[in-house]
């Protein structure tokens, strides 16, 4: 009833409490916070926390949108033991296909963005896979919607990342920045979190064109990125049952709806939180040089736009049938 139950070792446990570490601060660190901060205000002698914690948010609620944490703390985060465990549990891995100019600021755009994005997370945002080895000079910043960065305690755990929000204003203070720069986008964003086909990898990408604007207006290189494998780290219901007809019927209701997922438990792969212990491979593709266009004209950036679409398709296909799955077709949407 449970399916295999395995042998679990040392290193296993340590690698399954490096994930649970993430998806704790990542799923529940905001609201947790949020209402441990309301109740000490109101119903205990403890109110100062809250009065404390609120004059810092304010001072520094803006961190996000002026390049991130800066100084020894993003590094020693960036290094810590933890996210080589996490790397470990799956396994991960950072594909290297073409350096990238440390002279030169580059826009990465990573795909997909998965349930939980775990292979942005991991290769972006900490050492978990040797980044700074193998792109020398070059910095990343994770972003997320500036909601997020809003979030007690996540905005604080996220920011030592060296995470930014995905705000214009973030991106242009970014890329204004003379070289060596690199924000990391997930350009799907929530919408991606929903891929119940199994035969299929669905990016949402053919309206979405901001980041390509962006890219022409500070000549910044676009970096097409796929991590092979993300799609597959959680079940979800499939098309045709109960859950999905009442997960569509929400969707049409209100716009949008629950992603409903199921991964492994700590000792059995039936369900659980955890995701399932299957390779992710994040392969980051060849830089796409772009000339800077301060006020680019809608044909170019479609030209630009069809120009990383088809970029990213011969990424895919060059590098699905090593580090994918030849079953799995790609479709932008």
């Amino acid at each position: 009833m449970l399916g295999s139950i395995n042998t679990v070792s040392m290193d296993k446990c340590k690698q399954a409490f490096a994930i649970l570490f993430y998806l704790v601060f990542f799923l529940m660190s905001g609201p947790v916070t949020l209402t441990t901060l309301i109740y000490l205000l109101f119903w205990t002698r403890y109110w100062w926390v809250s009065v404390a914690y609120t004059t810092w948010w304010l001072w520094d609620v803006q961190t996000c949108n002026t390049g991130g944490r800066r100084g020894w703390l993003v590094p020693w985060v960036r290094g810590w033991n933890l996210w080589k465990w996490y790397s470990d549990y799956f396994p991960m891995k950072l594909v290297k296909t073409a350096p990238l100019d440390p002279a030169k600021n580059h826009l990465i755009c990573c795909h997909p963005h998965g349930i939980l994005c775990f292979g942005a997370a991991c290769c972006f945002a900490s050492e978990g896979c040797d980044f700074s080895i193998k792109f020398p000079g070059i910095s990343p910043h994770l972003t997320s919607i500036e909601g997020n960065m809003w979030m007690p305690m996540f905005r604080e755990f996220f920011l030592c990342f060296g995470a930014v929000s995905s705000s214009r204003t973030s991106l242009n203070y970014l890329l204004s920045k003379p070289g060596g720069i690199a924000p990391v986008l997930l350009i799907g964003g929530v919408p991606e979190m929903d891929n119940c086909r199994q035969d299929e990898v669905r990016l949402i990408l053919r309206k979405r064109k901001g980041f390509v604007k962006m890219a022409l207006r500070h000549g910044a290189c676009l970096v097409p990125s796929f991590s092979f494998g993300e799609a597959g780290l959680y079940r979800q219901p499939g098309p045709g049952g109960f859950t999905r007809n009442l997960q569509l019927k929400i969707r049409k209701l209100i716009g949008i709806a629950p992603v409903i997922f199921l991964g492994r438990g700590w000792i059995q792969d039936k369900f659980g939180i955890l995701p399932q212990r299957k390779p992710v491979n994040v392969v980051v593709g060849d830089p796409i040089n772009v000339d800077k266009v301060e006020n680019p004209t809608n044909e170019e950036i479609d030209d630009l736009h069809a120009k990383y679409v088809t970029e990213l398709k011969n990424l895919y296909k060059k590098y699905n049938p090593k580090f994918g799955d030849t079953s799995v077709k790609l479709v932008i949407s």
